[in-house]
């Protein structure tokens, strides 16, 4: 969990690994704010990637993302990733244990892990992310 008022972002030495979890932590976070899954008032404003984000303020769903986050981290490490889903459930008659999906958001790895997990844009990929976003 970040404790500065911005989230991760891009830097000249990050890994194919560090970009996208960074990437996907923030967008786990925007994801569970713009589709209502808790109340406003549980997120405030941050930046990422240069951008002003929506971040979760409750330590433990922040802890949460940030732990399903890391989880995918590790197994990215060995190269043993294709795809990640966060997935939005609806509680059916017996809670957690029969919910049925109703939202799947899908984040693609394949291909963005070159040889040694480095970041396939080159050396100035954090001024191409950057770029990609702004426009």
């Amino acid at each position: 969990v970040c404790a500065s008022r911005t989230m991760g972002g891009p830097t000249g030495e990050d890994t194919a690994e560090e970009l996208f979890t960074s990437f996907l932590e923030a967008a786990f976070h925007a994801v569970l704010h713009v589709r209502g899954v808790y109340p406003e008032e549980m997120f405030e404003v941050r930046k990422a990637f240069a951008l002003p984000v929506r971040r979760a303020r409750h330590p433990a769903l922040a802890r949460y993302i940030a732990d399903a986050v890391g989880a995918v981290r590790e197994v990215m490490q060995a190269h043993a990733v294709e795809q990640v889903v966060l997935a939005l459930l609806e509680d059916g008659d017996q809670g957690y244990a029969d919910a049925v999906p109703v939202e799947r958001h899908v984040f693609a790895v394949h291909g963005l892990l070159p040889a040694g997990g480095r970041a396939a844009m080159g050396a100035d990929h954090p001024h191409a992310l950057d770029a990609t976003f702004h426009g």
